[in-house]
């Protein structure tokens, strides 16, 4: 008997120290918590006595039975999205994994969003950035395959070809990810940064009142349930169904807000702008400059004036600078006054040429010219003689943008004939008769617009002129009549007395 009542005790003492345990393991992992715990060293910490902590996200249950997690339906689409099983948990408190990162030997500082897991904050993290490319399209496809393969997603895309192609893409991302995608879009080839902007916004506050206001609103829904429940009267029940809606809708609002900031938190977003490159941001530039002297050794550079005999040569020298960022291309030249174009210009070897001349380079183009009794190319330099050079090029990324630029020379050709030639004296008549007709038409096109005018004033004129005539004849008749009527009456006739006989 002794025996079966000491077997007794000790099975009793067994279950009593079984319980306590099982007691003592519920206290310390069946509830939750919101703010960040130390883990026991067996739970990550190292040998070396480091600190491993975890962090572990509100869990309220509703009435009705179902789980509010901060965001949750929001962090379980980010999951099946990015295929990644710690993007939801990164979003639900950056996990205990991501806690329990050591600092690293070298000096590794900590991430700020592990830094802020550590004080319990909640971090919204944004960006915005705005690139430029030559091809827009194509770029954006390859800043879509790098924002894949670097953690995030495309949540929306924008195409646009007017006024000027540009892409604008809305990018989310978990916020472990966020610098290293952000840097990875600015190393895309092809792109330029214009700006860059990101903002952390601290809604610690917001999550915690809004969570007070939920279960304070749950709170109050379940109590106008219960007494909608109880209720008999069916004006009371009435009522109490318009206090339960109003109160219900509350609740759906705050628990639409919580839900909109717990996906803000558990995604960083990008806003990235692409716009097409402007092709005179490359800062297009020519520059000539013409010289003369009397040999090739000494015409660049050289003078620029230069007085030469009546059968000396002289030589003409252009340089053509590309001052600009972006190569040159279709490089034209001509000196107008002498007839001269490129193709009578000497290039020099070894440089750039007509065809295409690269940033910072310079090409090189000389002509002699041969004086003949005091004309250069049968044009008369006994007076002196202004050559001017002008040249024109188109940039290699704006074909429609053409440049120009030009520079000048005085050069005087002594003559030792004073009586010009039949060319001259041809030339200066040619020119003297272009010079007239160029002078009437300029008269012709003034008077134009005024011959009607004219020709309206030179009719009522006319018409004038006729009336004061006819008017000027009339009178001068009546005045004739008038003056052999007192006539007539001064000096009568025999026959015409009264009372007279004819003879």
């Amino acid at each position: 008997m002794s025996r079966r009542l000491l077997a007794l005790l000790a099975a009793l003492l067994l279950i009593v120290a079984a319980c306590g345990d099982d007691s003592d393991d519920a206290s310390d992992t069946g509830g939750t918590s919101d703010t960040p715990t130390a883990a026991s060293p067996d739970d990550g910490a190292g040998d070396d006595g480091g600190l491993a902590v975890t962090a572990t996200t509100t869990v309220r249950r509703l009435d009705d039975g179902d789980m509010d997690d901060s965001g949750g339906d929001a962090l379980d689409s980010a999951e099946g999205l990015f295929g990644r099983d710690d993007v939801a948990d990164e979003a639900d408190g950056f996990t205990n994994d991501v806690a329990q990162e050591e600092p690293a030997d070298d000096g590794e500082r900590i991430p700020a969003e592990a830094t802020a897991l550590f004080v319990g904050r909640q971090i919204i993290k944004t960006g915005e950035v705005v690139v430029e490319a030559a091809d827009v399209r194509a770029t954006t496809d390859d800043i879509v395959d790098v924002v894949f393969a670097n953690g995030g997603a495309i949540w929306g895309q924008e195409t646009r070809s007017e006024p000027t192609p540009r892409a604008i893409l809305t990018i989310r991302v978990p916020p472990l990810d966020f610098d290293r995608l952000l840097a990875a879009i600015t190393r895309v080839p092809g792109v330029g940064v214009v700006s860059e902007s990101t903002t952390s916004d601290d809604v610690t506050e917001v999550v915690v009142d809004l969570d007070a206001r939920i279960t304070a609103a749950e709170s109050s829904v379940a109590r106008v349930q219960q007494l909608l429940d109880d209720a008999r009267d069916l004006n009371t029940i009435f009522q109490l169904e318009e206090e339960l809606a109003s109160r219900q809708a509350d609740l759906e609002r705050l628990l639409g807000q919580r839900k909109t900031i717990g996906d803000q938190i558990a995604l960083s977003t990008i806003t990235l702008t692409v716009l097409e490159l402007d092709p005179d941001r490359l800062e297009p530039g020519m520059d000539v400059v013409a010289w003369i002297g009397t040999s090739v050794d000494d015409a660049c550079p050289g003078k620029s004036s230069l007085s030469m005999g009546a059968e000396d040569t002289a030589v003409l020298c252009v340089i053509i600078n590309n001052t600009g960022e972006d190569t040159l291309t279709a490089v034209d030249l001509e000196a107008p006054s002498l007839r001269l174009r490129a193709d009578d210009f000497e290039i020099a070897d070894g440089g750039a040429s007509l065809d295409e001349i690269p940033p910072g380079e310079e090409l090189l183009l000389t002509v002699e010219l041969d004086a003949d009794g005091g004309a250069i190319n049968r044009v008369d330099a006994g007076d002196g003689l202004t050559i001017v050079v002008n040249a024109s090029a188109t940039p290699a990324t704006s074909e429609s943008l053409e440049l120009t630029a030009d520079d000048s020379v005085f050069l005087t050709a002594e003559g030792d004939d004073p009586l010009p030639g039949f060319g001259d004296s041809f030339s200066n008549g040619w020119d003297a008769m272009i010079a007239v007709v160029s002078v009437l038409m300029i008269v012709v096109g003034v008077l134009l617009p005024f011959i009607p005018i004219i020709a309206l004033a030179l009719y009522v004129g006319r018409r004038v002129v006729r009336a004061q005539r006819r008017r000027a004849d009339e009178q001068a008749a009546y005045v004739e009549a008038y003056v052999a009527a007192q006539a007539q009456a001064a000096n009568p006739t025999p026959g015409d007395a009264p009372g007279g006989t004819n003879g």
